[in-house]
Parts: structure tokens; sequence; C-alpha cells
């Protein structure tokens, strides 16, 4: 990904040097192709254009590249962070991070896998409640009874069956989910500082 400052402040550089791209290219040595595209804040330049071109615009242009970094690196926190309104209504779990992904596209095009995959898990987690009266109940109920059922031997002793029809059961799974969605969402926030692999699992690729 260019970095957007980055793009912005060689073209203004090139225009006050009144330096032609057919030039600048000449001067800096990096390929006319490649400098339009850099321009444009398409693809992603080598730490090799970089330094060319600060030669050649007798400027040094990297720092610009760590605080556009910098920047970005807390948009995607704030991405990341805005997750947690699934604790509002679960559903925007997906619906604000997707907003805000779309508005800021350009700049987190380096993140868009990570986005994808948060997206993609807080869709998952929202199926998963929504089926946890009707499918997860069943089957914790069920392997639970088919433990205590080898260790006590009679199923009618089994005090699972309480746990089975009480509401009381579905609000405890619920609580497990919304705890782990939060702990899934504050540990990969937490990764991008300790540029660790970014991984919301599990998930389902709806967003491919």
């Amino acid at each position: 990904m260019i970095i957007p400052m980055l793009s912005q402040k060689i073209k203004e550089l090139r225009t006050q040097k009144n330096l032609t791209q057919e030039k600048l290219s000449e001067l800096s040595g990096i390929s006319l192709r490649t400098l339009q595209r850099i321009e444009k804040n398409e693809g992603s330049p080598t730490a090799d254009s970089i330094s060319k071109l600060s030669l050649a615009l007798k400027q040094d242009i990297t720092g610009l590249v760590e605080k556009d970094l910098e920047d970005n690196k807390q948009q995607i926190k704030i991405l990341f962070l805005s997750a947690l309104s699934f604790l509002i209504f679960p559903l925007l779990g997906a619906i604000v991070p997707s907003i805000i992904w779309v508005w800021e596209k350009d700049k987190l095009r380096e993140f868009e896998n990570s986005i994808k995959s948060l997206i993609n898990f807080q869709i998952t987690w929202v199926i998963v409640f929504s089926l946890t009266p009707f499918f997860i109940i069943p089957i914790i109920y069920y392997l639970l009874n088919v433990i205590l059922t080898v260790i006590y031997t009679i199923i009618s002793d089994n005090p699972l069956l309480y746990f089975r029809n009480s509401r009381d059961s579905h609000y405890f799974v619920w609580a497990i989910l919304y705890i782990f969605n939060v702990y899934v969402i504050i540990r990969n926030t937490w990764f991008l500082d300790e540029k660790r692999k970014i991984n919301f699992s599990p998930k389902i690729p709806f967003i491919k």
C-alpha cells in the first residue's frame, strides 16, 4: 500500500521543483510507470524507490512513511475496537467496523485481510449467539450427559436435566460468548503493537 501522505508529498515536491514525471524518473532512476503509481497512491513502493526519490528531490521523505504507518495503525485499532459495539447490539459488531472500513478503505488497504477476518468472526459469532437456545445448549447437554452417564451410569439421576430446561443455561452460554468476543477483540488489538499475527477465529469466510 502507498502511504497517502507520501504520494501527496512527492507530487508536491516535484511540482515545486518544476519537474515533470519523466524528468523525476530520469533523475531518480526509477521507472516512469513506478513513479506514476506512487503518485496515484497505488501499489507498494520499495525502500530503494523511496531512497532514490529522496535523493532526486533533495529532501528526506522516509520519515513520512513511518508517520503514516503509525497513523494507519491507530486507525486500524479504532476499527478493531469498534467491534465492541456488539455489546450494545450483536449485529453492530460487524456493521460498525464495515462502515469504518468502507470510509477509510484507501488508508487501511494493507490491513484488508485482518479487517475481513474481524468481520467474518463477528458474523460467525452472531450466528452462534442466535443458535444457542436451539443447538448449542442441547449439544452441550448431550455431551455432558454422556460423560455423566459413564460416571453415574444412571441418566435419571443426572443433575443436568435441570440444566437443559433452565433458562439460566442460555444466559450462561451467552455470557461465555460475550466474554470470548471481547477477549478476541482486545487480544488482536494488542497484537498490533506487538507486531504479532492478527487472527480472529473461529470464523466462516463470508467475505473473501
